[in-house]
């Protein structure tokens, strides 16, 4: 089952000892995406496939801080409580979930089903070393930590 974000979603990409933000429709095998582990570092992508996603399995999420990501039902972000580091996928996430961005916590505002109109069905898998790595749809604002 895809774990898939749309595809004018961004990360912070590493190339040749530059760092840029990239569409990840762009996202190439053996870029570095910008990830987390115990503390922020550059994850080499191991894996990019385009799938289809139905537009009821599509979620819009809106944080608190300016943050928003499409992706598919399943694709968990990162939550932190206690200090310690969770997954939540879209339609469990709750208005106390602490979200890690590349810009701190963040809470939830709302997560909306997407429409007919709304989008594409076109989406990508992107698969990291250790797992996690941050994206979003608007990196002025910042970007969210995900699951692969």
């Amino acid at each position: 089952m895809a774990c898939s974000i749309f595809t004018t979603t961004y990360h912070n990409v590493k190339r040749n000892k530059e760092t840029n933000y990239v569409p990840n429709k762009e996202i190439n095998i053996n870029d570095y995406v910008e990830g987390y582990t115990t503390r922020p570092a550059f994850k080499k992508v191991l894996d990019v496939f385009e799938v289809k996603i139905s537009k009821e399995r599509q979620r819009k999420i809106v944080l608190d801080n300016g943050i928003t990501l499409v992706c598919s039902d399943n694709h968990a972000l990162i939550c932190k409580e206690d200090g310690r580091l969770f997954d939540v996928f879209p339609d469990e996430l709750l208005s106390t979930h602490k979200v890690v961005t590349s810009k701190g916590l963040a809470k939830v505002e709302h997560v909306y089903m997407m429409t007919k109109e709304s989008t594409s069905n076109r989406f990508l898998d992107i698969i990291v070393e250790d797992s996690y790595y941050f994206c979003g749809s608007n990196p002025e604002h910042g970007l969210v930590l995900c699951y692969n």
